[in-house]
């Protein structure tokens, strides 16, 4: 009884490595990947992430910057008017 659950385990074990598999082979050829059922192009990734290394850099050059204190004190809602 023992041996069938395990085999069954690793049954169900291979049919994820092989769907997560073919997502990343999707990726990789710059098609997409299903999460949840949502797809979600690569190309949407590669810019998300470059949005995200932008954002990063921008907060760095802030905090190098010498007059931090402006920014801090500058209202929000007068900056974006």
């Amino acid at each position: 009884m023992k041996q069938l659950a395990d085999e069954t385990e690793q049954q169900e074990k291979s049919r994820e490595d092989i769907l997560q598999f073919k997502e990343i082979k999707c990726v990789l050829l710059n098609l997409s990947f299903n999460d949840n059922g949502k797809k979600t192009l690569n190309t949407d990734i590669i810019e998300n992430v470059m949005d995200e290394l932008r954002r990063e850099r921008k907060t760095a050059m802030v905090l190098a910057d010498e007059d931090i204190e402006e920014y801090i004190l500058l209202d929000l809602v007068e900056g974006e008017a």
